[in-house]
């Protein structure tokens, strides 16, 4: 009994982020997964995309089926493992790499803010959004489902929020930190000294440049997951219940689900590279021609005219995807004879 009793004070000693016993080792575990994958991932998913998403493409176009194997012919870029090999060519290790600590600390502090706030939405703030009674006691109507609906709406809202806020300063660094490496100018150093440089120059709002369109990005990805999530309950609900057996039933969920995805990212991707491409604006970096045309692209002052451009010139949609990356813009023949896309950068 008193190794039982002396078991259960340990484990209530065990805190992390505010959690104890298990939940802590729960919330320990999912933070050092989220780094040990934000280390891992960084080349590809960070340098790779950040460059691509700014419009940095030396290498040359592939042709091919616009669907593989079938449809029109088309350009391609090459996929981001073979542009991540020319960046290890050209810079070097290191440059795989580079902006790392920055990227991994924005990310272990969007998982510890997401688990703290909500855990507080559960524990201290159960009655915010309404619906609590609906919540405990599990939706039974349509009216009820829509009202657990407007209750996650408001309750995610919170979160996104406190996310994006207090972790752009760190997205925006990174953001800086990968452009100029292909630049040729070394302006940002490591986190602190790139906080202090940036608020020096342009004051703490200085950090914020982009915060906007990673607003309505993020906002209203999460307004069209629970809008989806909500529509296939009621289609399941009023529906597919009563005519699809159980295992048909999971698949066709799983399907819907992949087609929701698909198009909810389809929604809030233009305005997430808005942001990227924004948060270089006042950094002194060379980072112009935003659209396929070779020149000076027109100076853009905020992310309105960013998103303006990269919709007229069909670019909204760069740097989305690591492979098939489609290129539809105008290009150029090298003295190699291989086609290559038209400059995006004037470095």
């Amino acid at each position: 009994m008193q190794e039982e009793e002396r078991e259960i004070v340990q484990a209530e000693e065990l805190r992390f982020l505010g959690f104890v016993g298990e939940e802590a080792e729960e919330a320990e575990r999912e933070v050092r997964s989220v780094l040990f994958g934000a280390f891992i991932l960084h080349p590809v998913c960070v340098v790779c995309r950040t460059l691509a998403q700014l419009g940095y493409n030396p290498l040359p176009l592939n042709k091919g089926k616009y669907f593989i194997f079938a449809g029109p012919t088309c350009l391609f870029y090459p996929n981001f493992f073979v542009y991540a090999r020319h960046i290890f060519r050209t810079y070097g290790f290191r440059s795989l790499w580079v902006g790392a600590e920055v990227a991994i600390a924005r990310e272990v502090l969007t998982c510890a803010i997401r688990l703290v706030v909500t855990k507080q939405l559960e524990v201290r703030y159960f009655e915010v959004g309404g619906g609590a009674e609906i919540a405990r006691m599990g939706p039974r109507t349509v009216i009820e489902r829509f009202q657990l609906f407007i209750r996650f709406i408001i309750r995610s809202s919170i979160c996104v929020f406190a996310l994006d806020l207090f972790t752009y300063p760190f997205l925006l660094i990174q953001t800086r930190t990968v452009a100029q490496m292909v630049c040729g100018r070394k302006i940002y150093g490591d986190l602190f000294d790139s906080l202090s440089l940036i608020c020096e120059e342009n004051g703490v709002m200085g950090l914020y440049v982009g915060l906007t369109p990673l607003l309505i990005s993020s906002m209203s990805g999460m307004a069209l997951t629970h809008l989806t999530s909500f529509s296939l309950d009621v289609l399941f609900y009023k529906l597919i219940n009563n005519l699809v057996a159980n295992e048909g039933r999971t698949w066709i969920r799983s399907i819907l689900d992949g087609l929701c995805s698909f198009a909810r990212k389809s929604v809030t991707y233009p305005y997430e590279l808005a942001s990227v491409i924004t948060s270089t604006i006042g950094s002194s970096l060379p980072v112009r021609d935003i659209t396929y045309r070779s020149g000076l692209s027109p100076k853009c002052e905020d992310w309105r005219q960013v998103h303006t451009l990269l919709r007229r010139s069909g670019n909204q949609w760069r740097g989305r995807y690591s492979f098939f990356r489609s290129y539809r813009g105008p290009f150029t023949i090298g003295f190699d004879g291989r086609y290559y896309a038209a400059p995006i950068l004037s470095i």
